[in-house]
């Protein structure tokens, strides 16, 4: 009898038929049965047969065979079911994606001719990019983030772990990296009707895969369907069909991580962090002064509205010294169209004052063209740069042929905390919408770890914006 079937007892028949079977054969006994790898098994299973959504995000701690069941097992398995169809594998390196590829690759050379009748052809057989012999239409690429798709089809695309690892996540500039990436490569090579399987721990609230939640659920679209299998039970947990998995304060799999074994593991890490990467729950650090929910999609907006009456600009300046770790210089547009509604955009980057004048002055003549007001006050912080920022500035205005009032903005004392929670009446009663850009996810950032982040310039700048805005329009 063949080793494989004596050690796991799956035939080639079972494999073919169903994933788990597959998965259980093809790891020579490795990937075992263990009820929440099942539950995923017939999840995807599901979606594959056309019988659930098309699109899954399947969120999950370390080390609990998520990439073995997806991104290994599914994208095989899908092969050798779909031979003609073009798998694609994407996770945060190029290096990482070429070792999906590669064990795939490998799997499929050691099984696929007994369990599907296939062999993996030899010509077009790189780690990055590889096919059935007679089906060159086919076959499965890998790439990192950021790599070219340029003139793929994907039938089936996977996306393990787009972000590496906490301090990544911590980027808003490499968050909104992937998420261009995802939305403006992968997503638009699909095939009509692909799967589209995301994965991954949970790093931060604003990563690609809490947008992706964040949206299905704004829209009520209901695109995605969300596992989410936390580390540590939080409630009972129930299928579809009603049938307990697991009671409240269960691991999720005893069998390979003990209750003792991740309570040691809880131990050395902060509650954030436990709460993220094993619990898949990326609420905001302990002791922050708002709940991260309160900066999430349904505040954002595409654009400045029409019908803008007053706009005003806060500049919180810095000496920019530090470009990768230094404070920001953070500058705050806020304008309303006077219904109650303050709508908020910031412009952060790291730089030098003349450089920073330049930017400002760009900006102000962009807000002119989209909104067709020009800023009716600029306040700047009154620090030892006042006098350099203000110069810088006043010059730009001059050769640019444009003017706006500047206001020294002095906090005579007042501690910076007490002056930023001013802005709690705002933001918790929702009356702020934070326009869509990249310098608005940075302050989102700061916002949400306020007042134990490292950086507080945009929180900082707001509370300026506000307390210069007209007292007849914000009369807080």
């Amino acid at each position: 009898m063949d080793t494989h079937q004596e050690v796991i007892s799956v035939t080639p028949e079972m494999a073919r038929a169903h994933l788990l079977a597959w998965n259980m054969y093809s790891s020579a006994g490795l990937y075992k049965p263990y009820w929440h790898c099942a539950h995923l098994c017939e999840r995807l299973m599901a979606m594959l047969a056309g019988k659930a959504r098309n699109r899954m995000i399947i969120q999950m701690p370390p080390q609990h065979f998520k990439s073995t069941t997806t991104t290994e097992g599914l994208a095989t398995y899908f092969l050798g079911c779909n031979p003609d169809k073009r798998v694609g594998i994407c996770s945060y390196g190029a290096e990482l994606a070429e070792d999906f590829g590669y064990r795939n690759r490998c799997r499929m050379e050691e099984y696929a001719p007994t369990v599907f009748g296939l062999e993996v052809d030899k010509v077009r057989k790189s780690k990055n990019n590889w096919c059935f012999k007679d089906h060159f239409n086919g076959g499965m690429v890998s790439v990192g983030v950021g790599g070219a798709l340029t003139g793929k089809r994907l039938d089936l695309l996977i996306i393990d772990d787009a972000l590496k690892n906490f301090e990544e996540a911590q980027s808003a500039n490499q968050r909104e990296a992937v998420w261009n990436w995802l939305t403006t490569v992968t997503m638009t090579r699909l095939s009509r009707g692909a799967p589209v399987v995301v994965i991954g721990t949970r790093w931060h609230p604003d990563d690609h895969m809490g947008r992706l939640i964040r949206q299905s659920q704004s829209n009520d679209s209901r695109t995605w369907e969300l596992i989410t299998l936390a580390a540590v039970a939080t409630q009972d947990e129930y299928d579809a069909q009603g049938r307990l998995l697991r009671c409240k304060g269960e691991a999720l799999c005893p069998e390979k991580h003990t209750m003792d074994e991740l309570d040691e593991i809880r131990s050395m890490m902060t509650p954030f962090q436990w709460s993220a990467l094993y619990q898949q729950d990326p609420t905001q650090p302990e002791g922050c002064h708002w709940p991260p929910d309160l900066f999430n999609e349904r505040v954002i907006v595409d654009d400045w509205p029409e019908g803008l009456k007053y706009l005003v600009l806060a500049l919180d300046p810095s000496s920019g010294r530090d470009q990768k770790n230094g404070d920001y210089p953070a500058i705050c547009a806020l304008g309303t169209r006077g219904d109650g509604l303050f709508y908020m955009d910031f412009l952060m980057q790291r730089a030098a004052p003349t450089q920073i004048a330049h930017n400002l002055v760009d900006y102000i003549m962009k807000l002119k063209a989209k909104t067709g007001v020009t800023p009716q006050l600029l306040g700047v912080e009154q620090v030892g740069l006042w006098e350099l920022y203000a110069e810088k500035i006043i010059g730009q205005f001059e050769r640019n042929g444009i003017w706006v009032p500047i206001t020294e903005v002095s906090h005579q004392s007042r501690d910076k905390i007490l002056r930023i929670q001013r802005l709690d009446p705002l933001i918790s009663n929702r009356e702020i919408r934070f326009i869509n850009s990249l310098g608005t996810r940075i302050a989102l950032d700061q916002f949400r770890d306020f007042p134990t982040g490292k950086h507080d310039d945009a929180p900082d700048s707001a509370e300026m914006a506000c307390r210069i805005f007209p007292k007849a329009v914000y009369g807080r």
